[in-house]
């Protein structure tokens, strides 16, 4: 009964939120939605718009002041920066570049994802560096590429996945990588393209489609062909052990 009871009141509450005219942005903005994203967890999310007029917006949960200084929550998009190009967001803190090519971060910090060479969250924006061309924020760490093509990442590495060799944590943006047009970003690893065209990634890396599905952790880029041939050598070389010791292969 319990349960019911409770179930009952979620449905009410969402129902009336749902009707709300505070949170209807789509009667709010005035302009062209040119990208959105959501972040955060169930019961804990929020979400952002980036208008055709730079300005950023942003609403729900405002888990580490994400979206602003103030309140818990906000039911009504919030203005958030101006003359930005692009932003992203996956969970409590946000990278936006704005039109001068300057990178800002702000949210949460306790793995330095912000890059302003702190763990403490920052609950305004944070100018972190110049000429950047696109940004990926993760879980918690940070991947950018500037305007010459090189990749620079920051924040939480236990993994390797910023990639730079080892597994200490980087609270200020460290290169990575020359020539790079493209950059994706995981809970544990980060993948990237090359101008060349060839793919490379660093962090945790599982190949689901071997049949052992080996794991290994990575701590520098590795082009894909290289790693594919890795993990193929690991799964074989007990096999050919056993093959060798039971059947007398190369005696």
């Amino acid at each position: 009964m319990k349960r019911i009871v409770f179930l009952a009141f979620m449905l009410i509450a969402f129902t009336a939120c749902t009707n709300s005219e505070e949170i209807a942005p789509s009667k709010t903005f005035q302009g062209t939605i040119v990208s959105f994203a959501a972040a955060g967890r169930v019961f804990d999310g929020a979400s952002f718009v980036l208008l055709d007029d730079g300005n950023l917006w942003g609403w729900g949960s405002n888990n580490n002041s994400r979206i602003s200084p103030h309140d818990d929550v906000h039911l009504a998009p919030v203005m958030i920066l101006d003359d930005v190009s692009s932003f992203s967001v996956m969970s409590d803190h946000v990278a936006a570049i704005r039109t001068d090519g300057s990178l800002w971060t702000w949210g949460s910090n306790s793995s330095g994802q912000l890059g302003d060479g702190t763990i403490t969250a920052q609950v305004e924006p944070q100018r972190i560096m110049e000429g950047v061309a696109y940004v990926a924020a993760g879980i918690s760490h940070t991947m950018a590429i500037t305007n010459d093509g090189v990749l620079w990442g920051w924040g939480s590495n236990e993994y390797g996945q910023i990639g730079v060799g080892h597994t200490g944590a980087q609270i200020v943006p460290a290169r990575v990588l020359d020539d790079v047009i493209s950059v994706s970003v995981g809970t544990v690893s980060s993948a990237a393209i090359r101008r060349d065209g060839s793919l490379w990634t660093w962090g945790v890396i599982t190949v689901v489609s071997l049949a052992m599905a080996p794991q290994t952790e990575v701590f520098i880029p590795s082009r894909l062909w290289k790693m594919w041939l890795r993990f193929l050598l690991e799964a074989i070389t007990p096999w050919l052990s056993q093959m060798t010791a039971c059947c007398g292969v190369g005696a």
